[in-house]
């Protein structure tokens, strides 16, 4: 059985997993009677939707005035009318805010106090317009927005930033001038989903797929559990116009969960190879791929840190940051930009110089690109680098 059924390895009977079956009519029955709320799954065909829902961004203004009123992005929209519908007197939108239907307010999961009024707003099906349209991807140059054209067609190309969550947004005027100084441009992949039986190129940028490995290379195992690591990225810096390093750089992760989420521990293991190491022979180490996700392009957008990040600004612009957190950082797979951390900032520190690595070079939105790796509940998967020693990184599973 293939690693992702979840059975054991055909060369290890050692390295097995449970497996189960379960009708499909026992799960649809099962999955009908829990109330759990949406998740993360969860889309809404646009000629469904009948509502949109509206959070009060400008107190100042009266509530029968649309102008102080913001829509949530249809996403986080869709998911308040799945759990309204349901009959739920609350909902918690993300780790940190709140919906409370019973009096129509929005507020923070931990103090009440700080809240927001919402409304819903029913739609007509032409009124789900509103969704922004796709863009063409152009070799046009923006002041904000650049496009790396691949070189190829692909079979089935995305970008990830192709997302109604990931919307560019206008940040308030307050926040704007703070927060201009640590704007940072993030680099977000265009991907190439192969077939199943094509491993991809040994020496192409991919997420998941097989990597190039040469006749010394010996598969690297966890130093938490022992067990063998999952190769997770390969990207070719020479094909990077932001990156001053050349070689290739490739990441395994450990699919244990414990051992992923540990910044401190040893889930990982990221090497460089250099260029004149790629002119070696390749060797095809049989291994049980994820279907790999090629790299074809980058788009180049902006991104802001969140507040944990710059706790000293809190206080006065506390409520213009909550209507950019659902925004920023941007929470899908990017070099670059600010890391997503839903919780407590905590980089690990250099075992050399034992400052902070906090030299964000991947997030990896381990969801979309390889979802039978941890499941639908897993965190993105943050890659950093030590400024000064720059062969030491660290890897691990950020808080979902």
């Amino acid at each position: 059985y293939q690693r992702r059924v979840h059975g054991h390895h055909t060369d290890d009977y050692e390295k097995q997993r449970p497996i189960k079956r379960e009708d499909s009519d026992t799960k649809t029955s099962t999955d009908s009677n829990k109330s759990k709320g949406p998740t993360k799954s969860s889309k809404r065909n646009e000629s469904e939707r009948s509502a949109r829902w509206y959070w009060k961004s400008d107190l100042r203004v009266k509530d029968d005035n649309s102008q102080g009123w913001a829509p949530y992005n249809w996403k986080d929209s869709d998911k308040i009318e799945e759990a309204y519908q349901s009959s739920q007197p609350t909902f918690k939108l993300n780790k940190r805010h709140t919906i409370d239907f019973r009096n129509m307010i929005q507020h923070r999961s931990t103090d009440y106090e700080r809240q927001r009024g919402i409304k819903r707003v029913e739609v007509k099906n032409e009124d789900c317009s509103e969704v922004p349209a796709k863009k063409p991807r152009t070799t046009a140059i923006s002041k904000s927005t650049t496009t790396i054209t691949p070189k190829s067609s692909a079979k089935r190309v995305k970008a990830d930033d192709d997302d109604e969550d990931d919307e560019d947004i206008k940040l308030p005027d307050g926040l704007a001038k703070i927060l201009a100084p640590h704007m940072k441009m993030c680099h977000v992949p265009i991907l190439e989903e192969n077939e199943d039986d094509d491993i991809g190129d040994p020496l192409g940028s991919k997420i998941g797929g097989v990597p190039f490995m040469v006749a010394e290379d010996k598969w690297p195992t966890c130093k938490g559990c022992g067990q063998d690591l999952t190769f997770l990225f390969q990207v070719d810096l020479s094909k990077l116009s932001w990156s001053v390093q050349k070689g290739m750089l490739q990441g395994w992760i450990c699919s244990n969960v414990g051992c992923a989420s540990d910044p401190h521990a040893s889930g990982h293991y990221v090497r460089v190879l250099l260029p004149h190491e790629l002119l070696k022979t390749y060797n095809e180490i049989l291994t049980d791929p994820f279907t790999p996700q090629n790299i074809t392009g980058w788009t180049t957008k902006q991104d802001y840190p969140e507040q944990s990040e710059y706790p000293s600004i809190c206080t006065e612009y506390d409520d213009e940051w909550d209507e950019i957190s659902s925004n920023y950082p941007r929470s899908i797979s990017k070099w670059g930009g600010w890391l997503r951390w839903n919780g407590n900032v905590d980089y690990p520190p250099c075992p050399d110089c034992k400052k902070s690595m906090d030299n964000v070079l991947l997030q990896i939105d381990v969801v979309k690109a390889i979802p039978d790796l941890y499941g639908e509940d897993a965190g993105l998967i943050a890659l950093t680098q030590c400024r000064t020693h720059t062969t030491n990184y660290a890897m691990w599973m950020l808080e979902p």
